[in-house]
């Protein structure tokens, strides 16, 4: 079982999001669903308050990965949908790459 009980020792600003992630795991496993699974979660807070971080973390101790993108100054959704063969520059949306440079179907994406 995963469990991110820890990172409140050092992050207490991050406890609710850490409380709301854990009783989610329990759920799944009190279902009996013993892998890793919960809903789409937003963290918001300022620059450098560990938001990244903590999805790095839960990440690497879910075993899925991760891949993190920066949508600052970004003014269409190309990066995240991709671009079809027919425009002149396409490309695969940043969720199917995230899989390939994982190696899993269930990336965390930042």
């Amino acid at each position: 079982m995963v469990t991110l009980r820890s990172p409140r020792i050092y992050a207490p600003w991050l406890a609710q999001a850490i409380d709301l992630i854990d009783e989610q795991l329990r759920a799944q496993l009190w279902a009996g669903r013993p892998w890793v699974g919960f809903r789409p979660l937003l963290l918001v807070g300022p620059p450098g308050a560990g938001k990244s971080h903590l999805a790095g973390l839960l990440a690497t101790r879910a075993g899925t990965g991760h891949a993190i993108v920066s949508m600052a100054g970004m003014y269409d959704a190309s990066l995240l949908t991709g671009a079809p063969r027919s425009y002149t520059s396409p490309s695969p949306s940043f969720p199917a790459v995230a899989m390939c440079q994982t190696g899993t179907a269930n990336p965390i994406l930042v």
